[in-house]
This record gives structure tokens, sequence and C-alpha cells, in this order.
């Protein structure tokens, strides 16, 4: 592999999008008034965070599971495959593909990392060329839980999961783009890192 290759990271929620895609499905399947409800009970989970009763992962998987816990797996990939085609356009920031598209020109390889579930999120990044790393949502008889398959993705994990799938000494320049303390571990590994910025 030549020592002149270069790859890009971009977060995707925040950086790639508007909004957190996460609450614009729930908000896009369940209407708002369930989806502000859902915001009020997020709010006790979040405390529960901030008091250190829950980890991070553990205040995501409650929220994931009220909204999706034992759902049809079937069910729920036909919702996030709507919500790709119907509403995921609309929340992507233009700046950001013209980017994305220029690194592509450039030849430079280019992969979306995010916390967000891969369900929602693989259908943009397959309809952009994009390789991609992400939480997984985890089934068991068919049946969304609500917890997650692994880590979040997210911190730490970002920057893990991005050297278990690419080894970054092939690569001369490594971009990393973010927007939030998220993004902190993956910009660890950069040698050009952007923050709530492209360029």
């Amino acid at each position: 592999m030549s020592m002149l290759q270069k790859i890009a990271f971009f977060d995707f929620d925040g950086t790639i999008t508007k909004a957190d895609s996460m609450l614009e499905l729930i908000k896009f399947h369940f209407g708002k008034k369930k989806y502000f409800l859902g915001l009020v009970i997020a709010g006790f989970y979040l405390l529960g965070l901030k008091m250190g009763f829950l980890t991070r992962q553990r205040a995501k998987e409650r929220f994931l599971t009220h909204f999706w816990g034992g759902m049809d797996a079937n069910q729920f990939e036909e919702i996030c495959k709507t919500f790709s085609v119907g509403k995921l356009p609309s929340l992507i920031r233009r700046e950001a593909v013209d980017k994305i598209n220029e690194f592509k020109n450039e030849n430079v390889e280019v992969v979306v990392v995010t916390a967000s579930a891969s369900d929602w999120v693989k259908y943009w990044c397959e309809s952009q060329n994009l390789a991609f790393i992400s939480s997984e949502m985890d089934i068991q008889s068919g049946k969304i839980t609500g917890k997650l398959k692994g880590l979040n993705c997210n911190g730490p994990e970002k920057a893990s999961r991005i050297k278990r799938d690419y080894d970054l000494s092939h690569y001369a320049e490594i971009y990393c783009f973010g927007d939030s303390s998220g993004d902190k571990e993956m910009f660890s590994l950069a040698t050009k890192s952007y923050y709530q910025k492209f360029n």
C-alpha cells in the first residue's frame, strides 16, 4: 500500500447532518407528541448520567428501549429505510457533501464514524459510496431489544474502531471532522482535524 494514501473520517450527527438523526427518526415515526414525551423521559436518564447512576451507554440504551424495545426487527428495518429516503436527505449539510465529494475527486478515502446505529445510517452511506463505522442495535429472536451490540461508537470507542479497521500507518494524511467532545479521541488520530468546520 502506498504511503501517499489519504483518508478522511467524518462524524455523522451534527457534522454531516443538521440534527441528531436518532431523535429525528423517532420524531419521523412516532410524531411530535410522543417525541417530546420521550425527551422528558430522556431528561431523567440524563440526570442519572450526570449523577453517576448511569453510564452514557446505559442511558442511551434505556432511551432506545423506551421507543424500540420489543419491535419486530424487520419492521424496524423498514422504518429506518423509509426515514433514510423520506427525511434524512433534508437533514444533510450541503457543505459536508461538497467536502466529501472534494475528497472523493482527489482519491481520498472517506469513512463515516458515528454513534448512531447502522440501521438508519447505512442507506445514506451506501448511496454516497461511503464506508461507515457505527453502533449496532442488538436483536434477539427477531426483536429489537433496545440494547446495543457491543459498545456505543462514541468517544474512545470511535478511535478504537478506526484503529481496528484501518492501519493508519499506511496513510500520509488523516483528516477528521467532528462537532462534539465525543470526537476528541478521533481527533487525536488526525494529522489535520476540523471542529465544527470543513476547511
